[in-house]
């Protein structure tokens, strides 16, 4: 492969060394076009010569210098060529072409780290060069530095997109960012790229099969048979795809899965105790098919579809014990997969047995009915019913609290709400029923005190769920939200989050805004201090908020002091790197710190229209405005291709138009930046706005260029 580059790179170089002949000022021009003759004519060890004569008789030139390491690469010989290139850019230092030929020379010879840094200076010369980001995402990958490869190739996909349509290009990246975070397990990323890539080349079996598999590790099952199907409407044979389809059929209970589960063996009959069980379990073969479902579980204890099978055979012996245990166990995996609808219906299978032996024990009217608080409980209950309605008790309590995260995870808040707080009821509940128990010496009194300690803090968590909940989009409720992070507050457990939360909500939704981040900052204070006084640092979180509440609050240098301590703890916090940057803009201040903070976080994440934007309002403010464009540019098409156009990427876009006198676009930016107020990422002076759109229009009527006056 690094062959195969050199030579094209080599003959792409060969017609930009020609256009540069013109810069030789016609000195001895006969012996270069004599020596160029030669070297097109394939004539290498007699051109060679010939280069060299003029090195000895007219002195050093870089061009020459760079024809030689071709005619050296050709010849295989690399020490001479990266030799020659090295006095090539001795001279001229950011000479792209000499970087380029030197770099895939050291990725010829696998020097990966000369490679990197001559590839490097590429990229500091141009930004989106597509061919030296491309190669840097090859090597970061052999040096095993995947966050680095994935930057690398994020840059280039800008690149492909700025130099035109290039589909095979473009999956052929998203396919290598989709590897490298699958390899990093972040799942999530790895198929937002993978997707990307099949939708480009919806033929290609293996990225279709990849994409199965992300879809059914996450729980999308739905997505992933859909996708696996598609897979072999182009490979009606692909024995993978029918394999997979098989085993998340089962999963789902759909009607078609013995027949898709017979035509996998039909075109593979090797043993398989996966395939085999089911297809045993849905011919009713029980005894068969539980052996092989066990043996999938000795190897694999937590495979989801084994489970499932047998669960289904247990449900047919009417074993419920064995039922209920399976069930939960059930819920649980498929929670961990965030397959939340296969959990919650497992669950509700739960809850069905559960409720059987509740009525069967009379656990309802017992624990919530019944006076027992007002005397002794041994008057109202036997030792073996005490000990029942306590284990009822914390079974439906820790239920309600798993269930709860299910309908969480099913974007379901307002019944999530409803069985957290059947939790906190519980544990209210099961709190007097152990004072009780130790009143009548069925429990120690250090068993109560851990007991109590216990309930306390699963009451107080889900006081803090409870908060957050009533702070999501769909349902906000700002008054609800302050109500139970006080409750959470008011049991005087010291956590942290309750007033860094309690702050967050000031920070965020008060009406007085002014008195908003007056209070958030103090509950941010405090939250943090009360990290500090354990001699424990504070989550960088909490210093950023805090941050940007003293900025709000006319402290700049606070607000420094604490960005710094939040960056210090994650430095590849991309966000905390772009808000302080731009808040040195805004400022007009430490601009060179934030040009280096701001390509940080651009080389975290480089299709981020946010951090595009303050990268190039930054260079604004340090007077490039021509160098400003070209980033403004690329965020305001990634937010326009996002649907979240900004009037502030417009009117930053406006500005640097306006510097550089060409008033027609100038005036283009500041009407769209009028016609987005409503999507304004921070305050804009509109009546400056206005002012400048006018003076656009004038100028440009009365503008007159002066290359044309001249």
């Amino acid at each position: 492969m690094a062959k195969k580059t050199l030579l094209i790179l080599i003959t792409a170089l060969w017609f930009a060394g020609m256009l540069n002949a013109s810069d030789w000022n016609g000195k001895d021009q006969f012996t270069l076009d004599r020596a160029f003759s030669l070297y097109f004519e394939n004539k290498l060890d007699a051109s060679e010569k010939v280069f060299l004569s003029y090195l000895e008789n007219y002195g050093e030139n870089e061009i020459v210098y760079r024809y030689l390491a071709q005619i050296a690469a050709q010849k295989n010989n690399s020490a001479a060529a990266k030799k020659y290139l090295k006095e090539a850019l001795r001279i001229k230092p950011d000479d792209m072409e000499s970087l380029l030929l030197l770099a895939n020379l050291h990725l010829g010879s696998m020097e990966y780290k000369e490679a990197i840094a001559a590839f490097q200076k590429v990229v500091e010369i141009d930004e989106y060069h597509e061919i030296a980001l491309n190669s840097l995402g090859y090597l970061y990958t052999q040096q095993k530095q995947i966050p680095k490869a994935i930057q690398s190739y994020k840059r280039a996909i800008i690149a492909i997109n700025k130099n035109g349509n290039a589909p095979m290009a473009m999956a052929s990246l998203y396919t290598e960012i989709g590897n490298l975070y699958s390899q990093q397990e972040d799942d999530k990323n790895a198929i937002i790229y993978i997707a990307k890539a099949y939708e480009l080349l919806p033929d290609n079996d293996k990225i279709g099969i990849f994409l199965g598999r992300l879809y059914a590790i996450t729980g999308n099952f739905e997505k992933s048979i859909n996708t696996l199907e598609s897979v072999v409407k182009f490979s009606p044979g692909n024995p993978e795809a029918l394999y997979l389809i098989s085993e998340i059929s089962y999963i789902l209970q759909r009607p078609d899965t013995l027949s898709i589960a017979r035509k996998y063996k039909a075109m593979d009959n090797k043993p398989d105790a996966l395939i085999d069980g089911i297809i045993e379990e849905l011919t009713g073969k029980d005894k068969e098919s539980e052996l092989k479902f066990y043996a999938v579980l000795s190897n694999e204890p937590r495979r989801l579809s084994a489970h499932i099978g047998r669960y289904r055979i247990e449900e047919r012996e009417k074993n419920r014990e064995s039922m209920k245990n399976r069930s939960l166990f059930i819920s649980g995996i498929a929670q961990e997969y965030s397959a939340y609808s296969i959990s919650q219906l497992y669950m509700q299978k739960y809850f069905t047995i559960m409720n059987e032996i509740s009525q069967e024990k009379d656990f309802h009217k017992k624990f919530f009915l019944t006076p027992w608080e007002s005397g002794k409980i041994t008057d109202f209950f036997s030792t073996e019913e005490v000990s029942s309605i306590d284990g009822l008790a914390t079974a439906f309590r820790e239920a309600y609290i798993h269930y709860g995260s299910i309908l969480e995870g099913l974007e379901q808040p307002l019944l999530a709400m409803v069985y957290y707080k059947r939790s906190i009821h519980i544990s209210q509940r099961e709190i007097l029923f152990m004072q009780k128990k130790m009143e009548a010496r069925l429990i120690s009194g250090k068993a109560l005190g851990q007991y109590k300690q216990e309930r306390e803090n699963s009451i107080h968590k889900l006081n803090q769920s409870l908060a957050w909940l009533y702070n999501q989009e769909k349902i906000r409720n700002v008054e609800q939200s302050h109500k139970y992070i006080d409750r959470a507050i008011g049991m005087n457990l010291a956590d942290p989050f309750d007033y860094y939360f309690k702050g967050f909500l000031y920070f965020h939704y008060s009406q007085d805004k002014k008195a908003g981040y007056l209070k958030s900052k103090d509950l941010f204070q405090t939250s943090v201090k009360m990290y500090t006084d354990r001699k424990q640092e504070p989550p960088g979180e909490f210093y950023y908020y805090l941050a940007m509440a003293w900025e709000k609050t006319g402290d700049f240098v606070r607000m420094e002091k604490l960005m710094d301590k939040a960056i210090k703890l994650n430095p590849a916090n991309a966000n905390y790197l772009n808000y302080l940057a731009y808040t040195y803009s805004q400022n007009a201040t430490q601009l060179n710190r934030a040009k280096d903070m701001i390509r940080a976080a651009l080389e975290i994440e480089p299709e981020n229209a946010a951090y595009l934007d303050s990268y190039g309002w930054i260079l604004f403010r340090m007077g490039n405005y021509a160098k400003s464009v070209q980033p403004l540019l690329l965020a305001a098409d990634i937010a326009e291709k996002n649907k979240q156009p900004d009037a502030v990427i417009y009117f930053h876009l406006a500005e640097s138009y306006f510097q550089m006198q060409e008033f027609a676009m100038a005036g283009f930016y500041y009407d769209k930046t009028t016609q987005h107020w409503d999507n304004a990422s921070e305050d804009l002076d509109k009546d400056y706005i206005r002012k400048r759109m006018a003076e656009s229009k004038d100028k440009q009527t009365n503008h007159v260029n002066p290359e044309e006056k001249k």
